[in-house]
């Protein structure tokens, strides 16, 4: 699934542009390429351009829980092994998110670097996990 470059492909979904811009900023110091979206809908279509080879999607919680929660169902449609990290401003929040059943959730305030980690380590996990 990795990119013809051998890096591992993330999306990263946050409204908030600074935390968004820390967020894939990072991840690409880190060597993976980064798509960086605002919202559900241009995360979907970066997926579709990418024919759904992105091996990580970090979702912000609003955008996880927006038109009832039916984008982390659509990411696993198009490509079951991409990995869904999502952080969420509450525990209300978290609860109704964890039914979706993406691969990480967690409640703020999470260090915007920590989430890089996160998606690292869960890719990390997912390279062995093939191998």
């Amino acid at each position: 699934m990795q990119a013809t470059n051998d890096k591992l492909r993330v999306i990263v979904a946050d409204d908030k542009k600074a935390a968004n811009t820390i967020i894939s900023g990072t991840l690409q110091l880190q060597g993976f390429e980064v798509y960086s979206v605002t919202n559900a809908m241009e995360c979907l279509n970066r997926l579709d351009m990418e024919k759904g080879q992105i091996d990580a999607i970090y979702l912000e919680g609003k955008i996880a829980s927006e038109r009832s929660g039916m984008i982390i169902p659509r990411i696993k449609q198009i490509n079951p092994k991409t990995k869904i990290v999502v952080i969420v401003d509450d525990q209300q929040r978290k609860e109704e998110v964890e039914k979706l059943e993406p691969d990480f959730v967690s409640v703020l305030p999470t260090n915007v670097t920590a989430i890089a980690d996160i998606v690292k380590a869960l890719l990390i996990q997912k390279l062995h996990s093939s191998s």
